[in-house]
Formats: C-alpha cells, sequence, structure tokens
C-alpha cells in the first residue's frame, strides 16, 4: 500500500473538506522544498493547496491551486505573474471540479499539474 492510499484510508470517515483540509497538507510537506520563494504563494483561507510549477514563458512565476468555493466545491486555478514585477500573483485560469470525491478532485488537480511540468 502506497503512502497516498493510507493517507486516503485514515480519512475516508471525515467530511470532505476536512479530507482536503489532511491531504492538502501532506502534499504540501512534499512539495515545499520545490517552491522558489515561499512570499509568491498564492494564500487565503480557501486556497488549500499550491504548488509551483513552470510557466507558460520562462519569464512566468506560476502556482496550480486546489480552492474551496464553498462547502464541498472545489476549483483548480493557475495563479501568474512575471517574475521581474513587483506584483502578487493573480488567478489567470480556473477549472471546476465536478465532483464531490477527493481522488476525482485531486485527479484534476495532478492532471494539470503534470500538464505544466509538461509530464
Amino acid at each position: 500500500m502506497s503512502i497516498l492510499d493510507e493517507l486516503l484510508k485514515s480519512v475516508e470517515t471525515l467530511p470532505l473538506d476536512e479530507q482536503m483540509k489532511k491531504v492538502c497538507l501532506e502534499i504540501f510537506k512534499e512539495e515545499k522544498k520545490n517552491i522558489i520563494d515561499i512570499s509568491d504563494i498564492p494564500t487565503g483561507p480557501n486556497i488549500f493547496l499550491a504548488v509551483q510549477v513552470p510557466g507558460i514563458i520562462n519569464k512566468d512565476i506560476c502556482f496550480i491551486c486546489l480552492e474551496r468555493v464553498s462547502r464541498g466545491e472545489y476549483i483548480v486555478t493557475l495563479w501568474a505573474k512575471q517574475a521581474e514585477t513587483d506584483t502578487e500573483v493573480k488567478r489567470t485560469l480556473k477549472w471546476e471540479a465536478k465532483s464531490n470525491e477527493l481522488v476525482k478532485i485531486l485527479k484534476l488537480f495532478t492532471d494539470k499539474v503534470s500538464f505544466m511540468r509538461g509530464q
């Protein structure tokens, strides 16, 4: 059994939002080392996970985020800014997670991260 399988099994009895918080916290612990400048990371009470990905062009700083819209409803978003500016990252794209199942929402998130990383 993989680490992710064990994690999913340990949270399966919790409500969806609590499941998502715990799983995202564990994923972020692993992905944190890949963030170049932690001050660029999008933050907010409903951003559960932010993973840095390569930009569309080399001058971009981009993050794929998993955000809660309302209880049990999630979207995956792309936040970006040009590296040479002092502005904050801004949401540029969003994809709705048309499911209320943890695994399906995480699959949409990982698909977008993989695409932006060229995998």
